[in-house]
């Protein structure tokens, strides 16, 4: 990246209500079966941005291209001069997203196809998930408080210089 300029990998993550279980225990030769009382449907999505240590995310209620429109230029307030990786997701390269990038003289640098092990924010993402896992909620709210209290953790946020 050029000198002065803040490079930040950018991703998004869906967290719906339906648990994320990594472990349990159950009896050798039984069939586990988890019965979800909550609706599948029911979701927050995050965009988020990972800088050198730090990030920035917008929760909403779904993900698209103005949704995404709308981080970015958050994320232009902050830093005048700004360099962005992202991956191919269709809402990241529609027309109103790349001409606000060349408006704005954002640098765009796009991952390669199917190669999520190249953006360090996929890590991030997978540690909320593995902390939340150990968490129980009932309702949208009760996973918006325990993914605002994640988000605020900075021990999930992986080291960017191991990429």
């Amino acid at each position: 990246m050029q000198a002065g300029y803040a490079g930040a990998y950018l991703d998004e993550s869906i967290f719906a209500l339906t648990p994320h279980i990594i472990r349990s225990i159950f009896p050798i030769g039984s069939r586990p079966t988890i019965k979800i009382v909550n609706n599948p449907h029911q979701k927050l999505c995050v965009f988020g941005a990972l800088f050198n240590g730090k990030t920035s995310v917008k929760i909403c209620n779904k993900i698209n291209s103005i949704k995404f429109l709308s981080f970015i230029k958050r994320l232009r307030k902050n830093h005048k001069k700004l360099c962005i990786v992202v991956d191919n997701a269709r809402w990241h390269l529609t027309k109103k997203v790349m001409s606000f990038i060349k408006e704005k003289g954002i640098k765009l640098i796009r991952l390669l196809a199917y190669s999520p092990e190249l953006n360090p924010i996929e890590q991030y993402w997978k540690n909320i998930k593995n902390w939340l896992a150990t968490k129980i909620w009932s309702n949208l709210e009760g996973l918006r408080k325990y993914l605002c209290s994640a988000l605020k953790r900075t021990f999930l946020i992986p080291k960017i210089y191991y990429y």
